[in-house]
């Protein structure tokens, strides 16, 4: 068997294996059955290659049929190859397709008729020692021009369509530009054949790389990127002629050196001068192989390596943050403006919700990120949580492991973020957030070197929002017994000069009634005036004390059955003279489900009763009264909503809402919000507060069932 025979064979088999393979990895995607035919057509092609290159010198008759064989397979394959790529990019062009086809089947019928042979293959002559070579008819230039155009028609739709998409997409798109280029070569080189123009015998190996190419771009969902090939194949290829000249640079001087020494060997020698450059390679070559696709990166893909470093570098500053705002506005800015994304946003997990809502994000609507509820057993969260990778979003659209609707969903939360990569940030076993990342304004593909990367800063956000988290909860814990203790000190100093001053108030006017009934009108009004105001002054700076030492020595709770609608309207009732005085319309929103819950009753009643008297102060001037209390029955929890319709609270202050001693209001003492956050905290609860200037103020509170 000589070489061409071997070569169209391996050409031929991979061909039509790896469209087999293709096919049955999906039977249902257009793609994968017009590379099954298409693949189909090249074997008969290079099948019919291979028989006529294995025929004795004399077996013309055998020679004419495989030749028929191979143009019909000929024939057919430009349209077949046409059509393949316009499916590929999603791209139209029914009369060149059409056209292609008439074509194709005038060329494979006139293989057939005998008459119309002739204008097509004249004869088969033995032009080569290893194969027939057909002599070419009239019709084979009409032919020519069919391939060329078909071919040029599908660079064309190739091109455009790399310029009209982006990610792995893209990056397919290349894979097959490549490997449509190397069919290209190996099918001019059979054209040259034909017309007598010797050229090498790879046609068949080049159809080889050309299938295992295409259906590697067609399988792989996650493609290598194209640069990283480019840059590995000429690092390697570098490395491999330096280590080359190197062996024969030293081959050359250990000849010149030993070669009048008597017994010199120069087999013997140049065997142990390799088994000594190999040895030394196993402890140098890994080294050098790095620093070789480092130098080969820089010097051609510079952008990339520098965004790559810069990257590496944020992880050391991301343990130092101490802050969320500042964590999130960090990381997504240096992300946005290496990778060069245009939307880039971070979730983090709100307990009180069961869901991943957005921390911070950049160039996206604030308006529509605020919606976006990511729920902690959706399909989005459960993909994320498994996952080993970041999830690219076209990659997700052909999965199957998830019900359709679930993967709607999941669908419709990326599409609200723009994100077309979701990376998940872990800690042990745990989804604490997650980072989503939009297209690369470039089109390219997320590498698998920037996935890596990103997997490594999401790590380390993830861990620094722990951290951080863990740190708020020890410093509130000791700003309470700190604040406890200076409220008890203060206490203390003010209330004892304080009963004396009240006293010399009250017994003022008894004592002196002469000098008070000598005074003139005008005096006496401002003496009544100032004496009301400093009883007022005293009586006001006596409760702030009491709240103070109520705030400072606020018990722990002491748990027992709870039915929580029965102790709502409770607290309403307290509070209904105060409502029908500021004419609030109340709606009362219970749900149906079980709400009783362990709590301290009493201490329940407190933090309802400040909220709602809240609300009843925030109404005061609104044209539209409206109170709404609503509870919600959760799995393990119970929800409880205290909405108005007041004035509402600036987003300035509402990080500072709950401090205590800090109030907004004429007459707050600025510890009913502190209390109620004590309360809440004590009970292992959350309380959240949503507010907007001129509209009203929603405070929810979240308490578990059991302790």
């Amino acid at each position: 068997m000589n070489i061409y025979a071997i070569t169209s064979l391996i050409g031929s088999t991979s061909a039509l294996a790896l469209g087999l393979f293709v096919y049955l990895k999906d039977k249902k995607s257009r793609i994968n059955k017009a590379f099954a035919l298409l693949s189909l057509s090249i074997f008969i092609w290079v099948f019919s290659c291979f028989k006529e290159s294995s025929l004795s010198p004399s077996a013309k008759e055998a020679a004419l049929f495989w030749d028929i064989i191979l143009y019909t397979g000929a024939a057919i394959a430009p349209v077949l190859f046409l059509r393949f790529n316009l499916i590929v990019v999603g791209r139209k062009a029914k009369f060149a397709v059409i056209v292609a086809y008439i074509f194709a089947i005038i060329f494979a019928a006139l293989n057939f008729i005998p008459y119309f042979r002739q204008f097509f293959i004249k004869d088969v002559l033995r032009r080569y020692p290893f194969r027939f070579i057909a002599v070419p008819g009239p019709l084979w230039y009409l032919y020519i021009i069919y391939y060329a155009w078909c071919t040029s028609q599908a660079f064309y739709h190739l091109i455009e369509g790399l310029k009209s998409t982006y990610g792995a997409k893209r990056n397919q798109i290349k894979y097959l530009i490549i490997s449509c280029l190397i069919i290209f070569i190996a099918a001019s080189m059979y054209l040259f054949l034909v017309f007598n123009v010797k050229t090498p015998p790879l046609d068949n190996l080049l159809v080889a790389c050309y299938s295992f190419i295409t259906a590697y771009s067609i399988v792989r969902y996650r493609l290598m990127d194209i640069t990283v090939v480019i840059t590995k194949g000429l690092a390697y290829g570098a490395l491999t002629g330096v280590i080359a000249g190197t062996y024969i640079g030293l081959m050359a001087g250990v000849d010149k050196l030993f070669r009048d020494m008597p017994g010199y060997n120069p087999i013997f020698a140049f065997s142990l001068l390799f088994i000594a450059v190999l040895f030394a390679l196993i402890y140098v070559l890994p080294q050098m192989k790095i620093r070789a696709i480092e130098i080969t990166r820089r010097a051609i893909f510079r952008g990339k390596y520098d965004y790559q470093q810069e990257l590496s570098e944020a992880t050391r500053i991301i343990p130092t943050m101490l802050n969320l705002e500042q964590l999130g506005s960090y990381i997504l800015t240096k992300i946005r403006d290496t990778m060069a994304v245009d939307k880039i946003a971070l979730l983090t997990y709100t307990e009180s919700e069961h869901a991943y809502s957005v921390l911070t994000s950049l160039g996206l609507d604030q308006d529509t990120t605020f919606k976006v509820k990511i729920g902690e057993n959706s399909a989005l969260a459960g993909l994320l949580r498994n996952a080993t990778t970041p999830l690219v979003k076209e990659e997700m659209e052909k999965l199957g492991t998830i019900p359709e609707q679930a993967m709607e969903l999941a669908l419709k939360h990326l599409d609200s973020l723009g994100a077309e990569l979701c990376v998940p940030l872990m800690v042990k076993e745990d989804l604490t957030g997650i980072l989503t990342l939009s297209n690369k304004r470039t089109g390219e593909m997320f590498s698998e070197e920037d996935l890596s990367l990103l997997s490594t800063i999401a790590n380390q956000v993830a861990l620094t929002i722990e951290y951080i988290k863990a740190v708020d909860r020890i410093v509130s814990e000791q700003r309470y017994v700190g604040l406890g203790k200076a409220a008890m000190r203060m206490a203390h100093d003010i209330k004892n000069p304080l009963v004396p001053l009240k006293t010399f108030l009250q017994i003022l006017p008894d004592k002196y009634p002469k000098e008070f009934s000598k005074m003139s009108k005008i005096d006496a009004e401002f003496t009544g005036r100032f004496y009301e105001s400093a009883l007022e002054g005293v009586d006001r700076i006596n409760l702030l004390i009491e709240r103070a030492l109520h705030y400072a020595r606020h018990p722990q709770p002491a748990f027992s059955p709870v039915e929580l609608a029965s102790l709502l309207d409770d607290v309403l009732i307290q509070e209904e003279v105060s409502i029908k005085k500021a004419k609030i319309e109340l709606q009362k929103q219970y749900d149906s489900a079980d709400n009783n819950i362990k709590a301290d009753g009493d201490q329940l009643i407190e933090l309802f009763s400040n909220l709602i008297g809240n609300s009843i102060d925030a109404m005061e001037d609104s044209p539209v009264k409206k109170l709404t209390v609503k509870t919600q029955g959760l799995t393990e929890r119970v929800a409880v909503e205290i909405t108005d319709t007041g004035c509402g609270i600036p987003k300035q202050r509402i990080g500072t809402i709950f401090d205590p001693f800090i109030t907004y209001k004429h007459k707050g003492s600025g510890l009913g919000l502190a209390i109620a956050k004590k309360i809440v905290d004590d009970h292992k609860g959350i309380i959240e507060l949503k507010s907007e200037p001129g509209k009203g103020t929603t405070f929810r509170i979240i308490l578990p069932r059991k302790h």
